[in-house]
């Protein structure tokens, strides 16, 4: 086959939100079976279409765990954009930090990009899209940190992104625990929101302290 043949038969089976539903069913059947256990012809099935038709839009299952990141990542952006226009300080800080503190958990609970993160260790494709997710993490949370507080440098407004995403990292590796032994998830959540933004409002004061 030709790659104009290519072309011509796998896009229309491809057409409108086929691709966008690709990696909807990538996530379904994860959670169904484990992302080791999911193939390129389980989604294909999924969707009702021949994997030549879904090898046009990701040619492997590196490619699909690719775009499944990137679509997280636009997605988690879009949501910080439209709480930044729905919310003016100082509520729009904290209601940013509570929704990547939730956020945080609720990946580190479930879903293909804990999956992704647990396989990083030992495969290369999900360790650089893991590396690719944590990236736009800390520059979505340096984003946040900017907007709140103007007059701080991009080098101190990258330690501060680092040391709120490193502390809701931990709050969601030891939530789990936590709760089990009787830490209230709802006072875990808003203690960890309040440290992140102590954290950063210290920074900032003593920077300001400084150069004053």
């Amino acid at each position: 086959m030709t790659k104009q043949q290519h072309t011509t038969s796998a896009a229309p089976a491809l057409a409108g939100d086929t691709a966008r539903l690709a990696l909807q069913c990538l996530d379904d059947l994860a959670r169904q079976k484990g992302l080791d256990d999911v193939s390129m012809r389980d989604v294909a099935r999924a969707l009702s279409v021949s994997l030549a038709a879904l090898q046009y839009h990701y040619p492997s299952k590196a490619a699909l765990f690719d775009a499944f990141v990137q679509h997280s990542v636009d997605t988690y952006q879009k949501r910080i954009a439209r709480i930044a226009s729905e919310n003016e300080p100082p509520t729009r800080f904290v209601n940013m930090l509570d929704f990547v503190a939730r956020e945080t958990l609720a990946v580190a609970q479930g879903g293909v990009l804990a999956m992704i993160e647990a396989r990083a260790h030992h495969d290369e494709a999900s360790h650089q899209a893991l590396k690719r997710f944590m990236r736009s993490y800390l520059e979505a949370m340096g984003s946040i940190v900017a907007a709140e507080f103007p007059d701080l440098p991009p080098d101190e407004v990258l330690l501060c992104a680092t040391l709120v995403c490193s502390q809701f990292e931990g709050l969601a590796s030891t939530y789990e625990a936590a709760c089990e032994i009787g830490a209230s998830p709802q006072k875990l959540l808003e203690a960890s929101v309040e440290t992140a933004v102590s954290i950063v409002a210290q920074r900032a004061a003593s920077r300001l302290n400084t150069r004053g």
